[in-house]
């Protein structure tokens, strides 16, 4: 087979583990191997082997697993290494059956079980998964439980108060909650906290003196874009725990190849790229977006900055992308945003039946926009030819937040403005694309990203924007590819330097993240502080507190006094703010000034949309963003929660124009 035909069928087999593709869903069963599999996430390979030692080393203990995260995060991986070491085939039957809930094998010669609950979901109805957790204890059997948060919480709602209740509520708690005893079980040790991947529990029942220990591993927990902590098996307990903690590294400490190939989601993608470009054809002709996308790709650097866009994308989205998704993610970095007709045309069917025969110049712009629109930082964003489809995509919902079209970037390091610079030369059809590359220095890694594919683009491009003398009569044309072009070397400059758009606001939240996770209720300092407290609480005539109307249907504040009398609660300035970190996300916690009140506090997410509402704010005045409108409904919230402590004292203002405000003192319980 040649090398072209060999790399046709690996894209064709890439699509198949995309968004979409027939093998994004495994069981335990399925000894289908993947082309290329990455490093499991923190803790896995540890808690494998515990368990493993754990249901072969004892007939008085039952080991209960729970693997806990979104779908694409290697549950079913992980429980097929388990079952690989067990048992090669389910008890009752040796027929691969995809959807089904539960699976049984013998452990060696001995007759205790291996349940392996594959989908949680299926069947799913409150209470069962606390039955198979109680039966499967009954049954002195062991258990690796794979399930979502979602599910986890649901099962909360059952009446029941067993062992498999107990577990499950321990699985889905977070810090803040404590773990209850079943009766007739005490705790011989635990390890893990509610910000840890993995946690453990040791339980004796003292009735029958076996124990039961229950690991949980949150697979989801961390991003495969960072450096993961260590997990270990303690050596007092025998039980996995988490030593290190974990970091979100900042973006100027990740733009490098070093980096890069210490995250699971470089050390994959290093391999899906090896993989695809060991059949990479020899010969081609200039305009094959998808082997300009791997000859990109090939550059370690352009890799580190890639990764380091996606993860801004992560942060602005509030989401991890699971295996699942990296998968997806190079189906499009790849194959690009080309209309696959359902999933029923391949790449190359698609790009054959675009290049056989040239358009003319008429047809000519919105042709190189399509080729051009399956280039690997076109893909990425989501063109604009393709936002119709951009809600089917995952990666597209993350990255368009941090487009950096979207944002001017001029103060960024390296600066956007050689982009604009470049179009200033294109007098006569000059190559725009060449003087970007004569501005930027001779290191730059824009010089890595470029390839044949994009100086064909660039030749087409620029003979047809020509200056604007040339240009007359096709103004609405030339704008819409001169629009389109500014786009496409706008995203190919930030993807070769790392850039995304909002660099500054991700890199305050990675800062405020680690100063958070260092200590236990850090407390808020400098931009962060003042903006919050000017969000929430914005100044009145230049004063140290506000007014809010305590009847009308929004708790907007009052900010300059009213041309009538209004009837008003008067909100003071004087709150204690503090943070800490819960997983990935990063909560603010709101506390009164006056410590006789300390139980009162309100806790809310600092996520990407509402960070960036607050740093546009100062402590004179308050700003807004295009996130204005998904933000309002949450700070009306913390208004009105704040305003349920009692009002200065429990005063009520009546404020109007002519005077300064009338108060009446209201008695508590009024």
């Amino acid at each position: 087979m040649s090398d072209s035909a060999v790399f046709r069928s690996r894209l064709s087999t890439l699509l198949k583990f995309g968004f979409g593709g027939s093998e994004v869903a495994r069981d335990p069963q399925d000894d289908t191997d993947s082309p290329v599999n990455g490093p499991m996430p923190a803790g896995a390979e540890t808690v494998v082997d515990w368990f493993i030692d754990a249901i072969n080393t004892s007939d008085e203990k039952s080991a209960i697993l729970f693997l806990v995260g979104a779908p694409g995060n290697g549950k079913s991986f992980i429980a097929k290494r388990v079952r690989e070491v067990v048992d090669p085939r389910p008890v009752g039957g040796d027929v691969r059956q995809l959807h089904s809930r539960i699976y049984q094998y013998s452990i060696g010669q001995s007759d205790r079980k291996l349940n392996i609950v594959n989908d949680a979901t299926i069947d799913s109805e409150s209470g069962l998964l606390v039955r198979d957790i109680d039966d499967a204890f009954l049954q002195n059997s062991h258990l690796i439980v794979n399930v979502n948060r979602g599910v986890l919480q649901d099962e909360l709602s059952t009446s029941s108060r067993s062992l498999g209740f107990q577990l499950v509520r321990w699985a889905a708690s977070d810090s803040s909650r404590e773990f209850q005893l079943p009766d007739g079980f005490d705790v011989k040790a635990r390890s893990g906290t509610g910000s840890s991947a993995v946690r453990a529990i040791d339980l004796l029942d003292t009735a029958s003196d076996r124990t039961v220990t229950a690991v949980a591993l949150y697979l989801d927990a961390y991003s495969l874009f960072e450096i993961q902590p260590e997990v270990r098996i303690a050596d007092e307990h025998r039980l996995p725990e988490q030593p290190s903690r974990y970091q979100i590294s900042q973006l100027k400490n990740r733009k490098t190849p070093e980096f890069a190939s210490r995250t699971p989601a470089g050390m994959f993608s290093e391999r899906v790229i090896d993989w695809l470009s060991e059949s990479l054809p020899t010969s081609s002709g200039p305009l094959d977006p998808f082997i300009a996308n791997i000859q990109s790709l090939l550059s370690p650097e352009i890799q580190a900055n890639l990764y380091t866009l996606v993860r801004c994308g992560e942060i602005a989205g509030a989401k991890r992308l699971s295996y699942r998704e990296l998968w997806g993610l190079f189906d499009v970095l790849i194959c690009g945003s080309y209309d696959s007709d359902g999933g029923r045309k391949s790449p190359y069917e698609w790009f054959d039946s675009h290049r056989t025969s040239e358009p003319d110049e008429a047809a000519q712009s919105e042709w190189l926009m399509r080729l051009g629109n399956c280039r690997l930082h076109q893909a990425l964003f989501g063109s604009e030819i393709d936002k119709t489809r951009r809600g089917i995509n995952p990666v597209h919902r993350l990255m368009s937040k941090v487009d950096p079209v979207h944002d001017t970037l001029l103060d960024a390091e390296p600066s956007m403005e050689c982009v604009h610079d470049s179009f200033y030369g294109n007098e006569y059809g000059e190559s725009i694309l060449e003087q970007l590359l004569r501005i930027v220095d001779e290191g730059s890694p824009v010089h890595r990203v470029i390839t044949d594919f994009d100086r064909e683009i660039d030749r087409r491009v620029s003979k047809l924007l020509r200056s604007d003398n040339e240009a007359r009569g096709r103004g609405s044309e030339r704008d819409i590819l001169l629009k389109w072009y500014g786009a496409y070397l706008t995203r190919l400059f930030a993807l070769a330097n790392g850039l995304s758009g909002f660099t500054q606001e991700i890199s305050s939240w990675i800062e405020s993240w680690n100063t958070a996770a260092s200590s236990a209720d850090a407390p808020l300092r400098g931009n962060l502080e003042r903006g919050l407290r000017e969000l929430i609480i914005p100044n009145f005539d230049g004063q140290g507190y506000t007014y809010i109307p305590p009847f009308d249907a929004r708790c907007e504040p009052i900010r300059v006094a009213p041309t009538a009398p209004r009837l008003a609660l008067r909100l003071e300035r004087q709150l204690r703010l503090k943070s800490y970190v819960l997983g990935e996300r990063l909560i603010v916690k709101v506390l009164s000034d006056d410590h006789d009140l300390e139980k009162q506090q309100i806790e809310f997410e600092a996520d990407f949309d509402l960070f960036r509402e607050v740093l546009a704010s100062s402590s004179k005045s308050t700003g807004f963003t295009e996130s204005h409108a998904r933000t309002t409904p949450r700070i009306e919230r913390f208004r009105s929660g704040l305003a349920s402590w009692g009002s200065n004292m429990d005063v009520v203002s009546v404020i109007d124009s002519s005077s300064s405000p009338m108060s009446v003192r209201v008695r508590r319980n009024s």
